[in-house]
């Protein structure tokens, strides 16, 4: 804790106003008291104020990390993912297509609480991507392209059904931009997935570290990498099972053709669901994660 108040002192030290009320409450709060600390872990109004305050001072990563992980040893990670979450949605207001999306001092803070998950996902479609690689070099690569977006679809939601903070924010995510952006929260939920977390995994693999591919290999994957993004995104036979009409679906043009990767589209819109408690597993898997360890 006495950390992370030393960066964000350093943070506010060369502020030239006094226009934000609640960087001035911060300044005069005391350093090393655990009452203080006990206040900020737990309540909302506390964490919001002090992650705005990051957010208007643009924190450099360092201090978001030592922020996630005097939360994370508290256990109480998911509520500041939460909290994170809803503040990021008031950000970018109305532009939904920048959730998460940006380089702000929440959505960095939202990775940085994902980089558990992005590891058990790297770890899970290395192996399918070096396979991917071998066969394609063999001449196959229109034949196989959809067949390893399918594997690595599965290799992913393997890898990120485990009740962590990945599915505490997506849950959030999904359930407020439901509310926010009627018909558009599977667009939303899908694409944090698959942009911020599974295609970049998948252009910047290597065989051996620090080693550069071969041109041609890297133009397969970011073959693959499309192809991936493309299978993420919500099919329109989806959105007319769920009652959505096409207006407010707004993807558009970037719907799925009739039956084309359907069945594993189908399975990472059913686990959207399922976290905002629409089916499946329902809100269990949020739920699971909720209660806190015996030491906090």
């Amino acid at each position: 804790w006495n950390e992370l108040r030393g960066k964000i002192d350093l943070l506010l030290m060369d502020r030239k106003d006094e226009r934000h009320l609640q960087e001035k409450k911060w300044l005069a709060l005391p350093t090393e008291s655990a009452d203080r600390v006990r206040s900020v872990l737990k309540s909302v109004s506390e964490r919001r104020m002090l992650l705005r305050v990051l957010q208007w001072r643009n924190a450099p990563d360092q201090t978001l990390r030592a922020l996630y992980d005097v939360f994370k040893r508290a256990g109480r990670a998911q509520e500041l993912m939460r909290d994170t979450v809803e503040l990021e949605l008031e950000h970018v207001c109305d532009n939904h297509t920048l959730i998460l999306r940006g380089n702000n001092a929440f959505a960095r803070l939202a990775m940085i609480g994902l980089e558990g998950c992005t590891e058990r996902v790297s770890k899970s479609i290395s192996p399918v991507v070096s396979q991917y690689l071998r066969e394609a070099s063999e001449g196959q690569e229109s034949k196989i392209i959809q067949r390893y977006c399918d594997k690595i679809i599965e290799s992913t939601l393997a890898a990120v059904r485990c009740g962590d903070i990945f599915e505490e924010l997506m849950a959030v995510l999904v359930a407020e931009t439901k509310a926010r952006y009627p018909g558009k929260e599977l667009q939303i939920g899908a694409g944090l997935i698959s942009l911020r977390i599974v295609c970049p995994l998948v252009v910047t693999y290597r065989e051996v570290l620090h080693q550069p591919l071969p041109e041609i290999q890297r133009k397969q994957l970011l073959n693959l990498s499309k192809a991936v993004q493309k299978a993420f995104k919500p099919s329109s036979s989806s959105r007319r099972r769920r009652g959505d009409n096409g207006g407010g679906g707004g993807s558009g043009g970037s719907t799925l053709k009739e039956g084309e990767g359907s069945t594993k589209t189908e399975a990472v819109q059913s686990y959207l669901l399922s976290l905002a408690g629409e089916g499946g597993h329902g809100g269990s898997s949020s739920s699971e994660v909720a209660p806190a360890p015996s030491g906090q």
